[in-house]
Formats: C-alpha cells, sequence, structure tokens
C-alpha cells in the first residue's frame, strides 16, 4: 500500500487536458527524489468507514499470500512520512459521498484552480467518468499497470481499480489529480 502512495509522487501537478500515459519506469527514489524539490504537501482523500474513518486493505496476491492493512489517517501519514521524510502528506478519511461533494466543492468555489486533493481513493464509482470529461484528472500508469485487469482501469490512466471485494462495495478505484 505505501509503495502505490509512494508513486503518487509522479502525478502531483494541477490537472489540464492529458494525452494518455504510458507506464512508468522511474525508479521510486528518482520519483522521490524528484517530489522533495516541488516542496508540496500530498493532499489524500481516502474514503472508508465514517465512524472508524480507516483504511481497512485485505486481498489475497498470488506472490505474497494473504495481506491485510487496517490503518488510521494518522497511521497511514506516519508510515509514508517514515518512508518518503521531508513529503508532507495530509491523509482526510471520511465516507466516499463526502469526499467527492467537497471535491467537487472545492473545485467549483476555486474556479477549477484546486480540486482539494491529488489523490482520491472512493468506493463511489460515478464522479471518475465526468471528472475525466470535465479535464480534471492527470493520466498517470504507475509501473505495475499491466498488472491490473483491463476491466478495472480507465486506457488512459485517469483512475484504475485499487482493490476488489465482493461485499459491502464491489470495488473500489483510486483516481489521479
Amino acid at each position: 500500500m505505501y509503495a502505490l502512495l509512494g508513486l503518487v509522487f509522479a502525478i502531483m501537478a494541477t490537472a489540464k487536458p492529458q494525452p494518455p500515459s504510458s507506464v512508468e519506469t522511474r525508479p521510486i527514489q528518482e520519483i522521490y527524489q524528484s517530489a522533495l524539490k516541488e516542496n508540496w504537501t500530498l493532499r489524500v482523500s481516502w474514503g472508508g468507514d465514517g465512524t472508524f474513518h480507516s483504511i481497512d486493505i485485505s486481498f489475497n496476491d498470488a506472490k505474497r499470500g494473504p495481506t491485510s492493512v487496517r490503518a488510521s489517517g494518522n497511521q497511514v501519514s506516519n508510515a509514508f512520512q517514515k518512508s518518503f521524510p521531508g513529503i508532507k502528506i495530509d491523509v482526510q478519511c471520511d465516507l466516499s459521498k463526502y469526499l467527492d461533494g467537497r471535491i467537487n466543492r472545492i473545485h467549483e468555489t476555486s474556479n477549477g484552480t484546486d480540486d482539494g486533493a491529488d489523490v482520491a481513493v472512493l468506493q463511489t464509482l460515478h464522479d471518475f467518468p465526468r471528472w475525466k470529461t470535465q479535464n480534471r484528472l492527470l493520466n498517470y500508469k504507475p509501473a505495475n499497470w499491466d498488472d491490473i485487469y483491463p476491466e478495472f482501469v480507465d486506457p488512459d490512466g485517469a483512475y484504475a481499480g485499487y482493490f476488489m471485494r465482493t461485499s459491502p462495495f464491489p470495488f473500489l478505484l483510486i483516481e489521479f489529480y
């Protein structure tokens, strides 16, 4: 999970019409060094349980076996900052149905100059195609892009499935601003 968040360094930019992206080939340390020069706070909006405000990820990887992560926004921020010192991160955890409204409101009140998040991890799906048609997403394909089933990704790299499960939500998409 932290490697995925580390890859978002490459997408710390203002959204504008984007051509399709090629798969990232730079090593994580090169991306990290580039991000350090930007002196930017990485803003992450992460949808999850509204009472615990947590991130709960469980999956079974063929190479690594069962994996489970349960952490609050503070734990994620602390682990990220430990792995990537000097990069400021602000993780906002709330229900996806509230986060997408906040993202839209900030975009509207800033006249399109700020989307309120650099990365959005949401359980709701309807926003992603609309945000793409509004040219609000930055196309980016992390190094493991080709390992994701094609039916769970935008072909240009605007958004991708992060993990899938059958209950209570069919799948979750992560979006790159």
